[in-house]
């Protein structure tokens, strides 16, 4: 502990030099690189014709960017800046100097050379990646790399950048390196590989061409199994695999190709580069103009192999053109005139996309095109005689051939148009009416045709298939939550077969729905019972409207519901309500008690508050307003401060008074109307309910009714609430706020008499109720510490983390962020933002900003652990260090909080059970106090 004191004292005296030392111009300045190191002696010798002993002493003021031996010995460490300073006696007495060094990053990236690798447990596996230098003469000097892995239970990462596979699944390596803190990943998948499945022989790479295919031979304890492989191609846009590992490929790129066997038990991948054949595609010339419509030429191109002499494979072109109505194209590049304008050609390689494009221009006007309807049409191959939902093409043929309007509508005499469909652009009538069909066309210009068809259905009827179904008498038997799959099959007419049956389509339905309902689960039917009773399920052909139907009884398999007896909650702490269910023992069938009890529903009934509690309420209620009367007497700017809030527990006692009279055995009946306020918040019931979840927020008990749905089973019973935790803070007789509710004797209760000190703690009691309203006791700061913690928040210095929770421990995250906000109070200035992080375990701004200010430090080399609790060395450092560095105004300012300090660090040294942010804050506070 003396050691810890020591170094702290040393390091204010240094902060104090360094905050009183300026720079002018002409200041020591050093820029050496990170990982290179410089004896300080000879250059303050040639500076500033300094001579330094060997007892003297050097301290960095940022060790995390320079370290400095006893020697005075220069160490970089990463980039930044640090300032170094010396002290040392001589026979001229003490001789000191600051020089600021500049450390500057030799590396100008570092990445890693895959994004991703696959690696058995058990395996060892180096990830590849390579540090650039900024500048290419010079070698970098640390060349350090920081790994972590995201998931260590996954994959582990060493210093040096060895993965090992622990166990199935994804992991992220990050690596950062120490010069630059520049920073890339690999994700890792970890497999269990039941025997090494080699593709081409454990080769991790291939190369094709664009238009090439290849051979994949999967290889398993010496065995070729390539055809009982699973093969995967990760981008079938490049390349193509087939079930027997013949690959294709169909543009450049890089990808991976996975082989599994059957059962996904072992499987390897491989990587496959696609290089294009193409360097260049473009066409010739870049303007064609016709005279007339009907003139045509082919479009010349050329192809730039990518390597001389080589033709690529795929040498198709994909032609295309913006207007057809005024230049087309043909497959083989042909372009012909067909009207007037101008219009763009594209053509395009099949192999990597290379595209170019020219002008075509059309002369002539562009007139109104005439419009030619049709003059006649028949209806060819159109059968006399059709079985329902046959599907027939419509195949109208019309003249004269270059007619322009060819619009048809279809109709039947005694159907509906929705028996036309259009399919893959052409219409087809799809009769779905037994019996003789007249089908009606007509053109745009009233041109009509009828034909006659006769629909034959080879279907006479349907049943219900009921093999699987419990018959009891004439009903069929269900268990509330069953969900059967419904099957049907047809009887067909004599001479039919199954095959001839075009429109097998069903439908179902339930004479009760609340009963039995019907739906189609991942494309199946499914019978669902939701309720008690009997109703009629019945099932309906689309064909001809046949139907058959069967009886459905549907009873419950739970026999009794009931809510666990005597369940008591606190105050203000939700509890959840326990149900005791028994079901019918004798079922054949598996009942999912679960999905029996998520449906069940709860519901609030009548509200009881406790007699003795609303007469203490009211005791207290008449009493506190009384005291708040008294004090409005000599302060009328009091009184208009806090009128509403006064106005609130008047509106309470008379609702409190209300109630009371509503009593009856021990217990007042709290009807809807009421909204009685607590002290903590207001609720317009006694209590809420979340499904099986209840809270309660004033001493009593209420009626709760659990139903199951579909069933006449239910069960009620009465849930209680008592006080635990204490709701109203007051100030006690020596200064200090307490806890007030009736466990405490009258004795205990206290108020001030005195009318000014009443009117100020009586409103700073108000103002705690206000400020930590709804928070549960474990939240609120302890009574010792409320005052402090108030003036705290009032000055801004208070991190919204810490607010949450007082009585946590102090984390070295929340320690920086408090430190910023204190030395931004007393400097009345803003530390500013930096767009770098300064060490690799936070991202936290305000805690980087603390880290940069020097008011907290690395546990170790670059590393923070800003979630780890504050030690007292790191509280002490932090407060001294923040008051050293502050622009305070006025010394006589400075040296009261100095004076604070020094009796505060006494304090904090002797504390031994950690700090938690209600301490930590406390001390702040009592600096601040003068």
């Amino acid at each position: 502990m003396k050691f810890k004191i020591y170094s702290l004292l040393l390091i204010v005296v240094i902060f104090g030099v360094f905050s009183g030392f300026s720079f002018s111009d002409d200041e020591n300045i050093i820029d050496i690189y990170v990982g290179q190191k410089i004896n300080l002696d000879s250059f303050l010798i040639e500076s500033q014709e300094i001579f330094v002993n060997s007892s003297a002493e050097w301290t960095s003021s940022n060790e995390d960017v320079v370290t400095i031996s006893s020697s005075g010995t220069v160490s970089a460490i990463r980039s930044g800046k640090a300032y170094v300073y010396v002290s040392s006696k001589n026979e001229s007495g003490l001789v000191s100097a600051v020089v600021k060094i500049n450390v500057k990053s030799m590396v100008k990236e570092f990445s890693i050379s895959q994004e991703d690798a696959i690696i058995n447990i058990g395996e060892k596996y180096v990830i590849p990646y390579e540090i650039i230098p900024v500048d290419d003469e010079k070698e970098v000097i640390n060349k350090t790399i920081i790994w972590k892995s995201s998931s260590k239970s996954v994959a582990t990462v060493d210093d040096d950048g060895n993965v090992e596979g622990i166990k199935r699944g994804f992991a992220t390596i990050v690596g950062y390196s120490e010069d630059g803190n520049f920073y890339d990943s690999i994700k890792i998948q970890v497999v269990k590989l039941s025997g090494k499945l080699l593709v081409d022989n454990g080769v991790e790479k291939i190369k094709m061409k664009v238009g090439e295919t290849h051979q994949f031979i999967a290889e398993y304890e010496g065995q070729d199994i390539t055809e009982s492989i699973k093969w995967e191609s990760r981008n079938r846009d490049l390349l193509s695999v087939n079930d027997q590992g013949l690959a294709e490929a169909l543009k450049y790129g890089e990808l991976m190709v996975k082989a599994s066997t059957k059962d996904i038990d072992n499987y390897d991948y491989i990587y496959v580069e696609i290089e294009s054949m193409i360097k260049e595609f473009k066409l010739e010339k870049s303007n064609y103009k016709f005279n007339q419509v009907g003139e045509s030429t082919p479009i010349n191109y050329e192809i730039v192999p990518a390597v001389k002499g080589i033709e690529p494979i795929f040498n198709h072109i994909t032609w295309s053109s913006s207007d057809n109505s005024i230049v087309k194209v043909d497959n083989d590049g042909v372009i012909t005139a067909v009207g007037p304008g101008i219009a763009r050609i594209t053509g395009k390689t099949k192999d990597s996309g290379f595209e170019d494009t020219c002008s075509v221009e059309v002369a002539g006007s562009s007139e109104i095109k005439k419009k030619v309807f049709v003059q006649d049409f028949d209806i060819e191959n159109f059968p006399e005689e059709v079985l329902t939902g046959e599907k027939i093409l419509m195949d109208i043929k019309y003249y004269p051939r270059h007619a322009t309007e060819t619009k048809f509508t279809y109709g039947v005499d005694n159907g509906t148009t929705r028996q036309f469909k259009r399919i893959d652009g052409e219409i087809y009538f799809i009769p779905d009416v037994d019996g003789k069909n007249r089908v009606i066309v007509r053109s745009e210009s009233d041109i009509e045709k009828t034909l006659d068809i006769k629909v034959i259905s080879p279907i006479k009827g349907v049943e219900i298939i009921k093999d699987d179904l419990l018959k009891k008498s004439s009903k069929y038997l269900f268990y509330l939550g069953e969900s059967p799959s419904l099957d049907y099959q047809f009887k067909l007419k004599r001479g039919y077969e199954y095959s001839d049956v075009k429109l097998d389509d069903v439908k179902w339905s339930s004479s009760d729905s609340d009963i039995i309902s019907v739906k189609i689960s991942s494309g199946e039917t499914v019978l669902e019972m939701v309720g008690i009773g009997n109703a009629n399920l019945i099932l309906t052909t689309v064909d001809g409207g046949y139907k058959d139907q069967i009886r459905v009884e549907v009873q419950s398999p739970l026999k009794s519901v009931k809510i666990k007896d005597n369940i008591a909650l606190p105050v203000n702490q939700e509890g959840k309500i326990e149900i005791i269910n028994t079901f019918d023992s004798n079922l054949e069938i598996d009942v999912d008690e679960d999905s029996f009890v998520e449906k069940y529903q709860y519901q609030i009934g009548r509200e009881y508050l406790e007699t003795a509690y609303v007469k203490n309420e009211i005791k207290f209620e008449t009493e506190f307003i009384k005291e708040l009367e008294r004090s409005f007497v000599e302060n009328l700017n009091f009184y208009k401060e806090i009128k509403s809030e006064v106005e609130e527990h008047k509106e309470r006692l008379k609702k409190l008074n209300q109630i009371l009279k509503s009593s009856k055995g021990g217990y007042c009946f709290l009807p809807d109307s009421l909204k009685l306020k607590n002290r903590m918040g207001e609720y317009s019931k006694l209590a809420k309910l979340d499904k099986n979840f209840i809270e309660g927020f004033e001493v009593g008990r209420v009626e709760v009714t659990v139903e199951v749905p579909g069933t006449k089973l239910k069960d009620t019973k009465f849930i209680s609430f008592y006080k635990e935790n204490r709701e109203l803070l007051i100030i006690n007789d020596d200064g200090s706020l307490i806890s007030y509710s009736n466990e405490l004797s009258d004795e205990n209760y206290y108020l001030v008499n005195d009318e000014d000190a009443l009117k100020n703690e009586i409103y700073l009691a108000m103002k705690v109720n206000e400020r930590f309203k709804g928070k549960s006791k474990g939240d609120i700061p302890s009574s010792e510490y409320i005052s402090g913690i108030l003036m705290a928040e009032d000055r801004g210095i208070v991190p919204e983390s810490m607010k949450k929770s007082y009585r946590s421990k102090i984390t070295r995250s929340q320690l920086g962020e408090i430190s910023v906000k204190l030395y931004e109070y007393l400097s009345d200035s803003k530390v500013k933002t930096i767009d770098y992080s300064t060490f690799t375990d936070t991202s936290n701004m305000e805690l980087t900003k603390a880290y940069n200010m020097g008011f907290v430090n690395s546990i170790e080399r670059n590393k923070f652990f800003p979630a780890g609790e504050a030690e007292e060395a790191d509280i002490v450092m932090a407060i001294t260090r923040v008051i050293n560095v502050s622009k305070l105004s006025g010394d006589s300012y400075k040296n009261k909080l100095t004076a604070n300090v020094d009796s505060i660090i006494r304090d904090i040294m002797e504390e031994s059970e950690g700090f938690t942010s209600e301490t930590v804050i406390w001390y702040l506070s009592r600096i601040l106090k003068e």
